[in-house]
């Protein structure tokens, strides 16, 4: 049974939608409902349902899966389960009558929806995922203990997939030893699929892991990141193998210039536009401002990528208990790439990184 006070969330999103004149909230499967309830269910074309009324909560759910929603939860509301043959939408019907406006979550599926708001006379309806992202954007103690742990887990799993690097080890081969180590060191699982980029791969942000071996003279870049009760970590460090040249040397100590300046102007009350400006600043400056052409970073909790984010344009201000990453990077074409990422929060106005691994350039 996870930690987190799933009763409070739910208080706390019921006044969100009081404010907003919300009847019922929909939330089907995925990082909303489990935030709410601490469900984690996949049921394919099944309809399941987390439905929050301003007085009342209900989960629709088929009934085969309701063992696994009891192993997971003590599930504190109404549990109706329906078996193949029946018709759930019947029990999504019967929650809304009479009720006016409804909010649901962008990840139901379309022939889902349809078929729940067919016939249904509504005074209107929005998107519950942008309403419970205010409350998803502060983390509580117990979360940031989670993403803490699941930091500490990638972070040692790091550690045990060098000393297994070898020449000759192909991307696919380290990525597989990095996902093994984080099963054994306790981790729910890989927070998403593990990058690992050798040589020109590394130029490529979102590289999938390919056959080709790690040789002398190598960047070998590495973005990973476990999950621990639900909750994700994210961290990408870049390393060289046997020798490194004098352009990727220069082009390492800006990113890393980028980066921690971009830490220093993370304080609460700064809007995240300035802390993309200033890392963005630091790489244009060096003459590399092109071969930066992502965000600085990205919101992290439940979901690797959530908001807020870290880019031009988001004039959102930093508030304690945020938590997110900052991880600039400079991408030479067919030469390779240079990336360093920490997970991090802020804490009585200050970021905080949850990384402690170092960011000093390392010959392997």
């Amino acid at each position: 049974m996870y930690r987190f006070n799933f009763r409070a969330r739910i208080e706390n999103y019921r006044k969100i939608m009081e404010d907003r004149g919300i009847s019922i909230s929909l939330f089907a499967p995925g990082s909303d409902m489990f935030y709410l309830s601490g469900i984690r269910i996949d049921t394919f074309e099944r309809l399941t349902l987390l439905a929050v009324e301003r007085d009342s909560l209900s989960l629709i759910v088929p009934r085969l899966e309701v063992q696994r929603v009891e192993d997971q939860v003590r599930f504190d509301g109404n549990l109706l389960d329906w078996t193949d043959g029946e018709d759930p939408y019947r029990i999504a019907h019967s929650l809304f009558s009479g009720k006016g406006r409804i909010a649901v979550s962008g990840n139901i599926q379309t022939r889902h929806l349809l078929r729940i708001l067919r016939d249904q006379s509504l005074s209107g309806i929005g998107i519950s995922d942008d309403l419970l992202s205010i409350l998803r954007r502060k983390k509580d103690p117990e979360e940031l203990k989670s993403i803490e742990r699941a930091t500490e887990i990638s972070e040692k799993a790091l550690e045990l997939t060098l000393a297994d690097l070898r020449e000759g080890m192909t991307e696919q081969e380290a990525a597989r030893r990095m996902s093994d180590h984080f099963m054994e060191l306790g981790s729910d699982n890989a927070a998403f699929g593990t990058i690992v980029s050798f040589g020109k791969n590394s130029a490529s942000p979102h590289h999938e892991p390919s056959a080709d071996p790690l040789i002398k003279g190598n960047v070998a870049l590495f973005d990973f990141g476990a999950r621990f009760s639900g909750y994700s970590s994210d961290t990408t460090r870049t390393f060289f193998y046997g020798s490194v040249n004098q352009k990727l040397k220069e082009i390492y100590n800006v990113v890393r210039e980028a980066q921690e300046t971009a830490i220093e102007k993370a304080l609460e009350g700064t809007p995240y536009s300035e802390v993309d400006a200033v890392a963005r600043n630091v790489i244009t400056k060096a003459g590399y401002g092109k071969y930066f052409f992502h965000r600085t970073g990205h919101g992290l909790g439940i979901d690797v990528h959530e908001p807020p984010y870290v880019v031009s344009g988001n004039l959102e201000r930093i508030e304690n208990g945020h938590v997110f990453t900052i991880e600039p990077g400079i991408y030479l074409p067919d030469t390779g790439g240079i990336r360093i990422e920490d997970t991090v929060y802020v804490r009585n106005g200050r970021c905080v990184p949850f990384n402690k691994y170092k960011k000093e350039m390392i010959v392997l």
